[in-house]
């Protein structure tokens, strides 16, 4: 049977309202479930973050709870049940004001109480300087392993007036005059002790370190406030009570 035009017409009409009020139908069912959909993922993302954090602090908990500090500067005594790990970059001013904010009240409440033992790891990753003077305080510790504190605080609080070889080493003469300067010198030129310096990057990557300054107890990466000192007391003490 062959339709006339205007039959054709009122069906063409016809079948586009059928599908325009199917459309609407369909695009009112998209917009109902686009928030449900939305929060789903959203909460699909956090639970999965949240694994992949856990996980990170499980690792970090494996490689540094009982990792060897041998060959390693460490204040307070060897067989002190809660090891404190800091990775840090001497270029970074976070570390800067941790070391002058934080260190010397965590050194007097648990290093010189002999509660904790305590070291700081190299994590160099701001400037091509950053792993030159990790290379001068790893040979000032080889030299002289008293000297190397007082070094490792100049670093800090000289930040910004040293960026070559021959600046560390004029520093070095202040901080650590054991040191002989010429084997100093020498010993950051031909990274001498990158071997140790990679060492300690290695440790930081597995821990999943992504910035300095990042503080360890017993393997637990403490929260985001470095500077938050009543937040590493607790899980300090937390680690203590456990250990008893």
């Amino acid at each position: 049977m062959i339709s006339t035009s205007k039959e054709v017409d009122i069906l063409a009409k016809s079948a586009r309202a059928s599908y325009n009020k199917k459309k609407k139908g369909n695009n009112k069912i998209l917009l109902f479930l686009f928030p449900i959909i939305l929060i789903v993922l959203i909460g699909l993302i956090a639970v999965l973050d949240n694994e992949s954090s856990e996980v990170g602090q499980e690792q970090a908990q494996s490689i540094l709870g009982s990792v060897s500090l041998e060959g390693q500067p460490v204040l307070g005594p060897a067989d002190a049940k809660v090891t404190v790990i800091k990775f840090g970059d001497y270029n970074c001013g976070a570390c800067a004001q941790w070391d002058t904010m934080i260190f010397d009240q965590l050194k007097a409440d648990y290093v010189d109480t002999g509660l904790i033992k305590y070291t700081s790891m190299n994590f160099p990753f701001l400037r091509p300087s950053s792993f030159t003077a990790s290379y001068a305080s790893e040979a000032v510790f080889a030299a002289d392993p008293e000297g190397f504190w007082d070094f490792h605080h100049a670093l800090f609080v000289n930040q910004g007036a040293w960026d070559t070889a021959e600046d560390l080493v004029e520093l070095a003469k202040i901080a650590a005059p054991n040191v002989n300067a010429d084997e100093l010198k020498q010993n950051i030129d031909n990274a001498t002790y990158k071997a140790q310096v990679d060492t300690d990057i290695d440790l930081g990557t597995q821990a999943k370190v992504e910035g300095t300054p990042a503080i360890f107890v017993n393997g637990k990466m403490t929260g985001a406030d470095y500077l938050d000192y009543d937040a590493l007391k607790k899980l300090i003490d937390q680690e203590l009570a456990a250990a008893e």
